[in-house]
């Protein structure tokens, strides 16, 4: 095993490849939706991983892939201290790279919202529609956002960083984006070999990641405030940090 993510895990199969294996029990259509957003996003010039099929592993699905020399961005940060403040800005310039691809084709994070939304049936229908008035007075936009953007979904290579885990990208405000990996921050748990040494950067990586894509996006700290507590209500509820939007949908393109 080379390293375990919010929800796969990257295995060595041989051959200069890896398999992306997902739960046990993951629905085909999810690992599909994975395979085909990936490919489409390397089609639009992103840096992905190369993906060839889907096999069963140990009775799990998962995507067999090119192998990625090199740590995870997490681990590379780890093993590199001094770097904290310029990681977090490195990090930054890479998602914003993302927002300079249009990529038609891709689900508006509106209607994926409120798909969820009208999932959420643990509320009322009349909390579900302030919910949804809430996100219909939210900016739009096209810009494509990964939604699972974190240093655990991307690997570093000579080449440079090579993110992994489209399955829920989207289109839209980028801010949406950047909203969700802030929370996704403050919900993380490491594995338990790296908790404790990611302990001691994430709160000021996530700060200095934060003010930085503020800063080069030329928005305001409250419309990423806005987001913030929006996602939280619809994916989480009130209190509580959304999980990937990964998690949202099984369907397709």
């Amino acid at each position: 095993m080379l390293l375990v993510g919010r929800d796969y895990e990257l295995r060595d199969v041989g051959g200069n490849r890896l398999a992306m294996l997902f739960p046990a029990g993951t629905p085909r259509s999810v690992v599909e939706q994975e395979r085909d957003i990936t490919l489409l996003m390397r089609q639009y010039g992103m840096e992905t991983p190369y993906v060839h099929e889907i096999e069963e592993i140990d009775g799990r699905l998962g995507l067999v892939l090119d192998t990625v020399v090199g740590p995870t961005f997490t681990k590379w940060t780890i093993d590199n201290p001094t770097w904290y403040h310029r990681l977090a800005l490195f990090f930054a310039y890479t998602q914003h790279e993302i927002y300079l691809h249009k990529v038609p084709e891709l689900p508006s994070v509106k209607d994926r919202l409120n798909e969820h939304i009208s999932q959420r049936w643990d509320l009322t229908e009349g909390e579900r529609e302030a919910l949804r008035k809430r996100l219909a007075r939210m900016p739009g936009g096209d810009w494509t956002c990964h939604m699972a953007y974190m240093p655990y979904n991307i690997l570093v290579s000579i080449d440079g960083p090579i993110i992994f885990r489209w399955g829920g990208a989207v289109r839209g405000d980028y801010l949406a984006d950047v909203a969700m990996t802030s929370l996704l921050f403050e919900s993380w748990s490491p594995s338990a070999e790296e908790v404790e040494e990611v302990e001691k950067f994430r709160e000021r990586f996530h700060t200095d990641y934060v003010a930085e894509m503020i800063k080069i996006t030329g928005r305001m700290d409250e419309e990423l405030d806005a987001w913030r507590g929006l996602l939280r209500d619809i994916m989480g509820g009130p209190g509580k940090s959304p999980t990937e939007l990964t998690a949202l949908s099984s369907g397709s393109l």
